[in-house]
């Protein structure tokens, strides 16, 4: 009686530190501070359902395989800017961001749109048959995205770069009907 007694102890002991463990290791969410805003992040799953279902529709009717919608669990939103960033959030909940997000996301070598000469702005649009939607008129003249003045962090929507070694563009777009904003690649097309 004395060894079932103990050996029920034990059990019970092992299944009560599996729950401790268990429960610190999923609620212990680490907040991260947005690169623009410095403020702390949210996670992206708290986005109300018709919103997400609006990003959803964006990202599957924009197309293409660097756009393509993702996993709100996986991705964090910044309620100041209204910037979602995808893939931060890890099993756990810990959130982990910085500026490499940019080339999480596509690799190139990203300078800021307002740093771009106009002759330069003028080439990239010419590869381009339309830029609609991105940010061109208020860009921070800094070439660095990891520089940008604090007067260009709330500009919606946020801040377009180009690889002008490809062409490529990456910038915010606001997602219609809605506040939020999308990080989208574009590819030259001509």
């Amino acid at each position: 009686m004395a060894v079932v007694f103990a050996t029920l102890v034990g059990i019970l002991s092992f299944l009560a530190g599996i729950l401790v463990i268990g429960w610190a290791l999923t609620t212990t969410v680490k907040y991260t501070k947005c690169p623009y805003t410095g403020l702390p992040l949210q996670p992206a799953f708290a986005i109300p359902l018709p919103t997400k279902q609006k990003i959803y529709a964006y990202l599957r009717d924009f197309g293409g395989f660097d756009n393509r919608p993702f996993r709100f669990a996986k991705a964090a939103f910044d309620r100041e800017s209204g910037r979602i960033f995808q893939d931060c959030v890890d099993w756990k909940g810990k959130m982990e961001l910085d500026w490499t997000f940019l080339l999480k996301k596509y690799q190139g070598q990203w300078i800021s749109w307002g740093s771009l000469s106009e002759e330069m702005k003028r080439k990239v649009k010419e590869r381009h048959s339309t830029i609609d939607g991105f940010q061109t008129e208020r860009s921070s003249p800094e070439p660095s995205p990891t520089k940008v003045e604090s007067m260009y962090v709330y500009t919606k929507p946020g801040p377009l770069y180009v690889d002008i070694n490809s062409m490529v563009l990456m910038g915010w777009k606001l997602v219609p009907d809605t506040s939020v904003e999308v990080l989208i690649v574009q590819q030259p097309d001509r």
